[in-house]
């Protein structure tokens, strides 16, 4: 639909809504051959953007973009003048309405708690890996997702030292990781006494990312699987290919729920204790609660541990 076709059939929707009967939104729909979830959000962007708040030099997808009921007029307008001055695309201005959303919430949530020493289960705090002082032997599984470009890759040294200490005998390390540097990682890991098991695959059908250097499109992630040398009480069967979904309201580099979901009860047995040292979009902590397993959680950004104590709590 072109800019002022839109404009005209929401003004038109608004007017009719208050001029005739109910049904006359599925009429329209049914004329127009749209949907009734379009006539909706017309008429929602046309409310929300009266004639007088109109910026002709930017598309209805732009306005589309920032119509949240969480942004105040003014924020609307600031964000709707910027992407006419600079003339940026709709995908800018949805990024930038993200990030105001973001601020937004982060605002409003109390600052969280710093790690300091203590083990203290179904917590999620503030700390860097390197700083982490846990018992031995005290955790039944690690389920993590590391950042994955080459300038952190020794942070997957780090993440081996810790579950050799933390993890019990024959107990699991699950990680995420990107495959350019996959044997480097496989290798560092088992140098710190772990054994390779597997390399799971998280299939991503919605991904867009290019590796233009070797003319790649990548549509799946790799979760390595280690274990802590010795036997192990779990015996359940497991695929190792999950289909993920697209998610990212809590943090830019968040994983889906689909993973965990299949992997922790796999691993572990109710009550247990799993432990994300990189806990991003907070996830892991998420499914175990889901899952009735202890959790321990951390991560040196302390916006993505307020985001995440926030998503465990019901926070919006």
């Amino acid at each position: 639909m072109e800019n002022g076709i839109q404009w005209w059939w929401g003004d038109w929707l608004v007017y009719g809504e208050g001029n005739y009967p109910e049904d006359y939104s599925q009429g329209l729909s049914e004329t127009l051959g749209i949907t009734q979830e379009s006539v909706r959000r017309l008429k929602w962007i046309a409310k929300v953007f009266p004639p007088y708040r109109r910026r002709y030099g930017v598309s209805w997808a732009h306005y589309a973009e920032v119509a949240a009921k969480e942004f105040t007029n003014d924020e609307q307008d600031e964000m709707l003048e910027g992407a006419e001055e600079t003339g940026e695309s709709q995908d800018d201005t949805r990024t930038r309405a993200k990030r105001k959303r973001k601020e937004k919430r982060l605002a409003d949530l109390p600052d969280p708690p710093e790690y300091v020493g203590e083990f203290e289960l179904d917590s999620i705090q503030v700390s860097d890996i390197e700083l982490l002082d846990l018992p031995r032997a005290s955790v039944d599984m690690i389920f993590t997702d590391p950042p994955y470009h080459e300038e952190y890759i020794d942070l997957y040294g780090k993440l081996a030292e810790l579950a050799a200490h933390v993890l019990k005998t024959g107990a699991y390390l699950m990680t995420y990781c990107g495959k350019m540097y996959l044997p480097t990682i496989i290798n560092t890991i088992e140098a710190n006494g772990l054994e390779y098991i597997w390399t799971d695959a998280v299939f991503q059908p919605f991904s867009k990312s290019r590796i233009s250097k070797h003319n790649i499109f990548e549509n799946w992630r790799p979760i390595v699987v280690f274990k802590k040398p010795g036997d192990s009480k779990v015996r359940e069967w497991v695929q190792d290919v999950v289909r993920g979904t697209r998610e990212k309201d809590f943090h830019d580099w968040q994983q889906d729920e689909d993973a965990p979901r299949q992997y922790i009860p796999a691993y572990t047995f109710e009550g247990g204790i799993v432990l994300d040292p990189f806990v991003g979009g907070g996830t892991t902590p998420y499914v175990c609660k889901e899952l009735g397993r202890h959790f321990l959680a951390f991560d040196k950004d302390v916006e993505a541990v307020k985001m995440s104590i926030a998503r465990l709590s019901g926070h919006k």
